[in-house]
């Protein structure tokens, strides 16, 4: 659990064999605001924490909520398909786990991790002065816990359940690593298999939160079809098994980023005619110019989703690289006069604006994106 430019793991735990003397003195430096506390018994580092991405943050809180439950915790739908490397947008940061009995099910908040959370601030203002965090002066929350009672596949995902309907052997939990994107290792989880997973993301989601998940598998697992297909036999209803063929009819192996995913999951939500993905711009002599995410042919409109990666570095990961600054800036800008020499338009859009509707539709219609018919 510790990176290479750290000495410290990040995942820090008190000393079981000497009195609770290391527990008393982990207790303090977060009474200091050093510490961040993620779990009883379990704290990380205040500036590292901060520093993590959104992704890293809910990573290490998955680990360090099962590592402190006295029962096995079993991660389950968004959660668990996030854990196997299929990303999935949720709006509200949440561990999804399954219920261990129908009484234990439901949605809690997590107790906040910041025991001092004035000094944490100050930490705050001077990593956001510094330029390596946004200067939204508020800190992350832990995600909230979602217990799910009798989801689906819970049936075949449970130990001693019986076959699919296919008559093919029940999967059972998994066990998988858990590493930041640095590639420091923080432990191992359990998580349901990918088709239950699935299930309960594909088969009673909205397409928005599991088209870049849906995606993904499409493009990546060597047999997405045949897995689809197995997780489709887990669900118990037709309205399950609808919806869940809606959003796997949807996914788009050609996506190539989980930004590129929402938009058009958003595009189809709000209406709008859904664009053909990594359109080719070429001049008149064939030569490539650009290619771009997103192209309506019916009104001669490119389209980017615009990460800020692309002109500011990755902000919060020091040490990172890709372009960075005036110069992204300037490369981008000659990119899209280029395109536009070639009688193209071009929209550009970035994440927020896809978590505000009302105005994210307002982009698509200045630009004239077609509505759907019926």
């Amino acid at each position: 659990m510790t990176s290479p430019a750290n000495a410290e793991p990040l995942l820090i735990r008190p000393t079981e064999s000497d009195g609770g003397r290391s527990a008393r003195m982990l207790a303090r430096r977060a009474q200091r605001g050093e510490l961040v506390r993620l779990a009883p018994g379990t704290y990380a580092s205040t500036r590292r924490w901060l520093l993590l991405s959104r992704q890293d943050r809910h990573r290490v809180g998955a680990v360090a909520f099962a590592d402190s439950r006295r029962r096995p915790v079993t991660f389950c739908g968004a959660t668990a398909l996030g854990l196997l490397g299929y990303p999935v947008v949720e709006q509200v940061p949440t561990l999804h786990v399954r219920a261990v009995h129908r009484g234990d099910s439901g949605t809690r908040r997590q107790v906040s991790p910041y025991v001092n959370e004035h000094e944490v601030l100050k930490t705050v203002a001077e990593l956001s002065t510094q330029g390596l965090m946004n200067g939204d002066g508020r800190v992350p929350v832990l995600p909230r816990v979602h217990r799910h009672w009798n989801a689906p596949g819970g049936e075949a995902a449970g130990a001693g359940a019986g076959a699919a309907t296919d008559g093919s052997p029940p999967p059972a939990h998994t066990r998988v690593s858990v590493c930041l994107e640095d590639g420091t290792v923080l432990g191992r989880v359990r998580v349901d298999p990918l088709p239950a997973a699935m299930d309960l993301v594909f088969g009673s989601e909205p397409l928005s939160t599991g088209t870049a998940a849906a995606d993904a598998i499409m493009r990546d697992h060597a047999a997405a079809d045949l897995m689809a297909g197995r997780a489709r036999e887990l669900l118990p209803s037709a309205a399950q098994r609808t919806r869940f063929d809606a959003q796997w009819a949807f996914a788009d192996a050609r996506s190539e980023s989980v930004g590129e995913s929402l938009s058009r999951a958003v595009i189809h939500e709000a209406g709008f005619v859904v664009p053909e993905l990594q359109y080719a711009v070429l001049d008149t002599a064939g030569t490539l110019i650009a290619r771009t995410d997103f192209y309506w042919e019916d009104i001669r409109l490119t389209a980017e989703f615009d990460g800020l990666v692309k002109y500011t570095g990755r902000l919060a990961r020091p040490g990172a690289g890709g372009p960075v600054g005036q110069d992204a800036l300037i490369r981008e800008k000659h990119r899209e006069d280029a395109i536009r020499r070639q009688g193209y338009g071009m929209a550009r859009w970035i994440c927020p604006d896809l978590f505000t509707r009302c105005r994210f539709e307002a982009i698509l219609e200045q630009h004239g994106v077609p509505r759907r018919r019926g």
